[in-house]
């Protein structure tokens, strides 16, 4: 018995290890879009075993489904018609229990169900595939109705070559106006995803290109291939055309597959379960063998490293490992709420850096429907970030680089993520953001007469704080690490470096040669200041950040960006430092802030580092 059981589970070990190897050596790959309407059909009776939720486990292991698109998969369980129970009372959960250990399952930043908690439904990426990139999420233009609509992408491998991977789920106004989402996708596409490169897309596009070829045709257009017209020569085959239960035949394709940069698409077909509202789809796509784009860097990604000329940039994509590294820490005042366009503004200064990192402080919700500030400004970008847990925090660390891992400090004053430069390059980036209240500043302001001690007791709630990120970090391991760790944020207080004899004498009524302890603290524990490593001279070189948008505050450099290098390995230089708008560029006063060109009472602060090797 004991001999039946060692050989079964051999057996079974080289079985996958060998399903694995042929998956990996593969070029053709299994793709199913399946919306599953809560999971549940358009009757509302099976909440069982012939769920939608079953049947698409089903769908995927007994297709051989490599990569799996779903619309409308229930991730609240609080529609107020039905609700699963037992074991599908978590659906995610169910869904990852009766999944083979190979696939993963893509949910939280796909989530469209943002507003209405009643009915949240959210899109999922499933797949055996190893992932490379992302997710990267794209919002349509507005909300329709109580669902934030979005496209989310993923950079699969696929024999060594990169395959991007999909799913969407435009408003269903079947004729009505949804062009402006589906331009939204083209835009999207075409900024994201170097144009050599396979991409497979699709979903609930919830309009029938047979009555309106204008819209199937913006992506015709865009260089798409339809896999329906190309696996079955025939564009409106009545037994395949229909992809929505309930309605007549050949009227309702509403269910699609796109691609690019494929040799073929073959076995094209729609399955037959009736769990949902829709039929679940499946189509088999051939990558060319001989395809190699690995070395081009995503599109829309910000080059690492200065760019003299904008329209160098396209060319000078797919350099092997960042040389230069910028890194833009910014508060950005409740998501940028108080000014006409903020956020856009927010996501054009972004841009404009060419940023690599961003360290983001005030990354609220925006105002009109759309999700906080990191989701938003990640999906536009179509970038990674980190902003906390379920809770909506305002700290949030936003990079084009892979996120390898995640640190959650505190909601308020700290956390981080740690990632992937390339090559075996890492790096840990903290957001941080301390108490703001009886600063030095303003206590110097209001009492020109306050003495030195009155002054630093103001200063040891932000120091207790500090210390405790520093603790914090060093439970981490981060302070004995070999990778450098970025620190930067709004710390709501002057830095010693600032506060000098020389600037006391050039600055009597604001400054005074004082130990400050937040940035003391910092320094301490290995630390440097970034600014001040480049502009040693506080005098020359104020740096203030504080405020562009108030005429009448204590003029400051309270945005700082701090790094820790390790003893062995690579180090981040500063080289480097810009303050954004510097004070002579200040916007006149009698503008109201509502008005303002910049979204913030914050200055930005763009660091650019040279990666330089340790010997």
């Amino acid at each position: 018995m004991k001999f039946k059981i060692a050989a079964s589970f051999v057996s079974a070990l080289i079985g996958i290890c060998f399903n694995a190897k042929a998956l990996a050596n593969s070029n053709t790959v299994k793709v199913m879009t399946y919306n599953v309407h809560y999971g549940v059909n358009a009757e509302k009776t099976n909440l069982g075993e012939n769920s939608a939720l079953d049947q698409l486990v089903s769908c995927i292991k007994e297709e051989g489904v490599d990569v799996a698109f779903v619309q409308e998969f229930p991730y609240v369980n609080n529609h107020p018609d039905f609700k699963f129970t037992g074991a599908r009372a978590n659906p995610t959960a169910f869904i990852r229990s009766m999944l083979p250990d190979e696939y993963t399952v893509y949910e939280e930043v796909v989530r469209d169900g943002t507003t209405d908690y009643r009915r949240g439904k959210s899109q999922l990426i499933i797949t055996r595939l190893p992932k490379i990139g992302g997710p990267y999420v794209k919002h349509f233009p507005e909300p329709r109705h109580d669902m934030i609509r979005q496209i989310a992408l993923l950079k699969l491998s696929v024999n060594g070559k990169p395959l991007w991977v999909g799913n969407t789920h435009p408003w269903h106004i079947y004729d009505g106006l949804n062009d402006s989402d589906l331009d939204a996708i083209v835009q999207y596409l075409k900024a994201t995803v170097p144009a050599e490169d396979a991409i497979v897309w699709g979903g609930d596009l919830n309009f029938d290109g047979g009555k309106h070829p204008d819209k199937y045709n913006k992506f015709i257009k865009a260089g798409f291939k339809d896999a329906y017209a190309s696996a079955t020569g025939k564009y409106a085959e009545t037994k395949l055309y229909n992809t929505i239960l309930g309605a007549d035949p050949g009227t309702h394709r509403i269910d699609y597959f796109f691609y690019r940069n494929i040799d073929s698409c073959s076995n094209y077909k729609r399955g037959e379960s009736k769990s949902s509202d829709h039929y679940p789809v499946f189509a088999t796509f051939t990558l060319s063998s001989d395809r190699d784009s690995s070395g081009v860097q995503q599109a829309g990604e910000p080059i690492c490293g200065k760019v003299d000329d904008q329209d160098q940039v396209g060319s000078l994509r797919g350099t092997e490992k960042p040389e230069r590294v910028k890194v833009l820490g910014w508060n950005l005042l409740h998501a940028g709420n108080d000014v006409e366009g903020g956020p856009e503004k927010i996501l054009a200064l972004i841009r404009k850096t060419k940023a690599d990192i961003c360290l983001l402080q005030e990354a609220y919700d925006i105002d009109g429907g759309r999700p906080h500030a990191g989701a938003w400004l990640a999906g536009e970008l179509g970038w990674n970030y980190y902003q906390g847990g379920k809770k909506k925090h305002h700290l949030c660390v936003l990079t084009h680089f892979p996120i390898l891992q995640d640190y959650f400090y505190h909601s308020h004053y700290g956390l981080g993520a740690r990632l992937d430069l390339g090559e075996g390059r890492e790096v840990v980036a903290y957001s941080t953001w301390i108490d703001y209240r009886h600063t030095v500043d303003w206590g110097l302001k209001e009492n020109p007469d306050i003495s030195d001690e009155d002054l630093l007791k103001r200063e040891a709630t932000r120091q207790a704080q500090t210390k405790d990120i520093l603790g914090y970090l060093k439970e981490q391991g981060h302070l004995s690490a070999k990778y450098p760790v970025l620190v930067g944020g709004d710390w709501n207080c002057p830095s010693h470096l600032d506060w000098t004899e020389e600037t006391e004498a050039a600055m009597p009524l604001s400054r005074r040669a004082l130990p400050l302890p937040s940035s003391l603290e910092m320094e301490k524990a290995g630390f440097s200041d970034c600014f001040r490593a480049v502009y040693p001279d506080p005098v020359k070189v104020p740096g203030n950040t504080w405020s562009p948008m108030y005429e009448n505050r204590p003029r400051n450099r309270i945005d700082r960006l701090y790094v820790k290098n390790p003893a062995s390995g690579f180090a981040l230089v500063p080289v480097a430092a810009t303050v954004i708008p510097e004070e002579g560029e200040y916007e006149d006063n009698s503008i109201p802030h509502e008005k303002r060109a910049f979204p913030s009472d914050h200055a930005a602060v763009l660091i650019e580092f040279e990666v330089s090797e340790i010997k």
